[in-house]
């Protein structure tokens, strides 16, 4: 099994997870966040309470998402049916600081973010 979103892949024995329940796709950007051009953009407000457009960044003190926050760009994420998915192709790029939404995410947090996703899914046998 493989994870199309952070790349983890399951050795037998180990569980392992799929794009759709990858911990990463938890901190997604907020839809109804977005500007009204982009493609994922809903009309009216969002009536969620725990989204992450309510939720503060521990790393720069913004309001409007965590420092785990994933961006929501075409090239990475599809919208059928009105959900939110990840693209079903290794051609898309490995997970970078550029993928988050917080400008102080860098390359080198990004990868201990993926790693400690791989770690988490090591540990759950």
């Amino acid at each position: 099994m493989t994870c199309l979103t952070c790349r983890f892949v399951a050795t037998p024995g180990v569980q392992g997870h799929t794009a759709l329940r990858c911990p990463l796709r938890r901190h997604l950007q907020c839809r109804y966040h977005v500007s009204n051009e982009h493609p994922f953009y809903p009309p009216g407000p969002c009536l969620s309470e725990t989204c992450s457009h309510a939720k503060q960044c521990a790393v720069c003190g913004l309001l409007g998402h965590t420092s785990h926050s994933l961006a929501l760009r075409p090239t990475r994420w599809r919208l059928p049916h009105g959900r939110v998915d990840p693209l079903a192709s290794l051609e898309v790029p490995i997970i970078t600081g550029i993928d988050f939404m917080c400008p102080l995410v860098g390359d080198r947090q990004a990868r201990r973010m993926v790693a400690a996703v791989h770690d988490l899914a090591l540990s759950e046998r």
